[in-house]
């Protein structure tokens, strides 16, 4: 039987893969030689990247931490965020900021593409590695990957400080794009099947340093952007129980092959599935004045909670705790 996948749910799927490519790159690849107010000839990326609905095999690198999709792609070191909504070319900026990598002593940009092997994806990654801003000193090193099937990374070095300049992080498919400024300090960013979203800053610190962001499409032209905590393998098992779309799991033979001590992880309500992401919260036990629901051998217990929780299909103001693991959002739902 063949099914097809709410849109909504794709995240979640596209996580499952990209997962499996690194976080950062440590072979840069071809250095591609460009210096202060330049763009790269057309790189190929050994795949199609799909953005904004229109398919993708080549890129032009600027020297000044963005990317044009296709060509036409223009240099320009004066960032705001009107230039990248009217530009007449698409562009991807991990981190637009007047760079110059033909300075005495600044480091240079690269590019690699690595084909798909194995449960990894083809992907692309431009390297901008300890590039000295206009006339500074202080070097900025940050990632841009392309995955195949249109999630982009954001890996940002440790020697990102402090910006002389005005920084923007962002992307729009240009040709009067309408603005829609967001701020990565209030993540999840839920752009809505927006391909144009911005954060920009007149300079001075760069919070950024030692991060990876993950802009996962929503399916709709638009994106998820979150953070990526940790870098983890996963491997896909389908698209879950019968026809239940919202459906995941793991199963586990026996008891000693499980091997999730000292994780965690949480799921990202999108509205009819969910994006699973590593976290770094740690367990939390009992307190004092904690609930003893007294549950016994294949027993269950209503909980209030105290606001609505929404699931794929409805919310609920309660929650049914069974004794052997699991909880759910009606009641009568098995015990065994």
């Amino acid at each position: 039987m063949r099914t097809s996948l709410p849109l909504l749910l794709l995240p979640l799927l596209a996580t499952a893969t990209v997962a499996q490519v690194p976080c950062s790159q440590l072979n840069l690849g071809t250095n591609l030689g460009i210096g202060d107010e330049t763009m790269s000839a057309p790189q190929s990326l050994g795949f199609s990247f799909v953005y904004n609905n229109v398919a993708y095999t080549t890129i032009e690198v600027c020297d000044n931490g963005y990317v044009a999709l296709g060509s036409g792609g223009v240099a320009n070191w004066n960032v705001d965020a009107a230039t990248l909504c009217n530009d007449l070319f698409p562009s991807i900026r991990p981190l637009w900021i007047d760079l110059d990598p033909g300075a005495v002593g600044s480091g240079s940009v690269y590019f690699q593409a690595v084909p798909a092997s194995g449960n990894t994806p083809a992907y692309a990654v431009v390297t901008w590695d300890g590039v000295y801003e206009y006339l500074g000193t202080a070097p900025h090193s940050f990632q841009l990957f392309l995955i195949d099937g249109g999630t982009i990374r954001c890996t940002y070095g440790f020697d990102l400080s402090n910006a002389i300049y005005e920084w923007l992080v962002g992307t729009s498919p240009g040709n009067s794009a309408t603005q829609n400024p967001v701020s990565f300090a209030s993540l999840p960013i839920l752009t809505s099947g927006n391909a144009t979203f911005h954060e920009y800053n007149a300079g001075g610190p760069v919070p950024l340093a030692g991060r990876t962001f993950d802009w996962t499409p929503d399916g709709l032209g638009g994106y998820i952007v979150t953070e990526s905590l940790a870098c983890a393998g996963t491997t896909a098992y389908g698209t879950g129980c019968v026809a239940k779309f919202q459906s995941f799991y793991e199963r586990f033979p026996t008891t000693p092959s499980i091997d999730l001590s000292n994780t965690a992880f949480q799921m990202l309500y999108t509205g009819a599935g969910y994006l699973a992401l590593p976290s770094s919260r740690t367990f939390v036990a009992p307190s004092g004045t904690a609930t003893n629901l007294n549950l016994g051998d294949d027993t269950e217990a209503t909980v209030t909670l105290s606001a609505p929780l929404n699931y794929p299909g409805g919310s609920t103001t309660t929650l049914e705790v069974c004794s052997n693991g699991f909880i759910s959002a009606v009641g009568s739902n098995g015990t065994s």
